[in-house]
C-alpha cells in the first residue's frame, strides 16, 4: 500500500456544465466579486468516496479531462485529513487502474453508506462541501471552456 504523505497534491476533474435535471447548463461553480466559489456537487460521487488523481503520477491535469467542456481543480491530502472530527475521519486512498494509474478516492471512516446500502446524502453533501471550499484555496488549475 503507497503512503500518502499531507503534502500530495490531488487533481479532481471538475464536471462540465449539467443539464439533465432542468435542461439548461448548472454549473458547479459561481463568481462571487471575481472570486470563484465552488459547488460541493463538484465532488458528487454516488457511492460517497470522490475520485481524485495524484498529481506526481500524471505529466499534465489535461490528462484527467475525460469531456472536452470540463476543467481542473485540486487540494493538498492534509486538507482533505484536517477535515476529519472526532466521529469521522477522512482519508485518501491509491487505487490505480488500467485507464487511470494515478486514480485514488477519498474515503471515509465510518462510510457514507448506510446499512440499507443508500447514501447518506446530509452528512455527505456537507463533506462535499467542505471539500469545495478547500479547492477554493487553489482556483482553477485547468479553466472551463464555458461559464466564466
Amino acid at each position: 500500500m503507497d503512503i500518502i504523505e499531507d503534502n500530495e497534491f490531488f487533481y479532481r476533474s471538475f464536471p462540465a456544465p449539467d443539464t439533465r435535471r432542468t435542461g439548461k447548463p448548472e454549473y458547479h461553480f459561481s463568481n462571487n466579486n471575481g472570486k470563484v466559489c465552488f459547488s460541493g456537487m463538484a465532488f458528487y460521487d454516488r457511492v460517497g468516496q470522490p475520485s481524485v488523481d495524484r498529481a506526481s503520477l500524471i505529466k499534465s491535469p489535461q490528462e484527467i479531462i475525460f469531456d472536452k467542456d470540463n476543467a481542473v481543480i485540486g487540494l493538498l491530502a492534509e486538507e482533505i485529513r484536517k477535515i476529519s472530527t472526532e466521529h469521522q475521519k477522512h482519508d485518501v486512498i491509491f487505487e490505480p487502474t488500467e485507464k487511470r494509474p494515478s486514480h485514488s478516492s477519498i474515503v471515509s471512516d465510518p462510510s457514507f453508506i448506510k446499512k440499507n446500502n443508500k447514501l447518506d446524502k446530509t452528512r455527505f453533501y456537507a463533506f462535499v462541501e467542505d471539500l469545495a471550499k478547500i479547492a477554493e484555496k487553489h482556483g482553477w488549475i485547468i479553466e472551463p471552456k464555458h461559464g466564466l
